[in-house]
């Protein structure tokens, strides 16, 4: 037998089991009802070594620390439309919305919060999928002019 340690991947699960018990509650919490908010096809993996989910690329990412929670990305028009209800709730010009398990966020604003980085997930991806056959089409026009 060796003396190699096999370092397995962090998954989901065992980053919120290593969490203290409020600060896991208030993320499983907040895992649960981001869940019931996504599409199908929607995956969750530890990304830049915390809990995310994707949907069309990155959609939402959340982290405990030692004195609070975070959400991420949150952009600054989601913070201004819901100044009123994230009064209080620290955040950076980085997208970070900091909360804790003492005062989690509030369903409504996690839910427009997820709905609105879908809509701007499928929109990139729609935009890429354009680019990627506008693409397509030049280089077989090209192909069809070279070949007259």
């Amino acid at each position: 037998m060796s003396d190699i340690d096999i370092v397995r991947e962090p998954t989901v699960d065992s980053y919120l089991a290593a969490l203290p018990e409020g600060d896991r509650q208030c993320l499983e919490d907040l895992r649960e009802l981001i869940r019931t908010c996504v599409p199908p096809g929607t995956t969750e993996r530890i990304s830049y070594g915390i809990p995310s989910f994707h949907y069309k690329g990155g959609l939402v990412w959340y982290a405990g620390f030692k004195s609070h929670c975070s959400m991420y990305p949150v952009g600054p028009d989601m913070l201004a439309e819901w100044a009123a209800v994230l009064n209080g709730y620290a955040t950076s010009n980085k997208g970070t919305l900091r909360f804790t398990a003492e005062r989690p966020l509030p369903e409504a604003f996690v839910r427009a919060f997820v709905a609105v980085r879908i809509a701007e997930n499928e929109a990139a991806a729609a935009e890429k999928a354009a680019k990627k056959s506008s693409k397509r089409g030049k280089v077989g026009t090209q192909a069809n002019a070279s070949s007259s």
